[in-house]
């Protein structure tokens, strides 16, 4: 109403208001948010025209293009500053902090540290970054958050923000539309410009 443009992170995955959704100009879900979401049957009714969120979705009736990498950050106490950063495939042997079932992000997490869903009973987890990010300051363990959450998270914990020198965990980000839609080409468009926004706003 007020003229803004509304951006909606279903997370975790729960079913939603129709009304909320269509109040919302973009979407920003996870695979399984986006099934939950539309019921795995997208459709010309729907009020989702495009979304933004870790690929790959795998879903035929979806067009997938891919905008960028973006690394993962490990998170770890400040008392334990000046140690070496670990290999991301040791992260299995330290106490990781997760979101809770259903963010988008946990699974990603478990990927990355190689941990399957049936041995995460033992883990700690949380419902949002900043709590993780806190829990982290508070010595509870370890955890990972996306390299666009550095700038927000880094300001309110005692915490110590490392990237991984070899071989850093990434996931790739892009963007999803229904095939055929007849919006494709302004689509094609906008992901252009989030994928280059230098080259394109030049």
């Amino acid at each position: 109403k007020q003229g803004a443009t509304t951006v909606l992170n279903p997370a975790p995955a729960a079913t939603l208001d129709p009304a909320l959704l269509a109040a919302s100009d973009w979407l920003i879900p996870n695979e399984s948010e986006f099934a939950l979401i539309s019921s795995g049957q997208p459709s010309e009714e729907s009020p989702t025209d495009a979304a933004i969120l870790a690929l790959p979705v795998s879903e035929p009736r979806l067009s997938e293009v891919p905008l960028f990498e973006e690394e993962f950050v490990l998170v770890r106490p400040f008392s334990e500053s000046g140690k070496p950063v670990p290999h991301p495939e040791s992260l299995h042997e330290m106490r990781l902090l997760l979101l809770e079932e259903g963010h988008c992000f946990r699974d990603q997490a478990l990927t990355v540290c190689n941990i399957s869903s049936s041995q995460t009973r033992d883990l700690m987890d949380a419902s949002s970054l900043s709590t993780l990010v806190q829990m982290v300051g508070s010595g509870l363990g370890v955890t990972l958050i996306p390299n666009m959450a550095v700038p927000l998270e880094s300001r309110s914990a005692k915490v110590e923000m490392l990237r991984f020198a070899a071989s850093p965990p990434k996931r790739t980000v892009g963007m999803i539309w229904r095939r055929n839609t007849p919006l494709e080409a302004h689509l094609k468009k906008i992901a252009d410009v989030v994928a280059a926004p230098d080259k394109c706003l030049a």
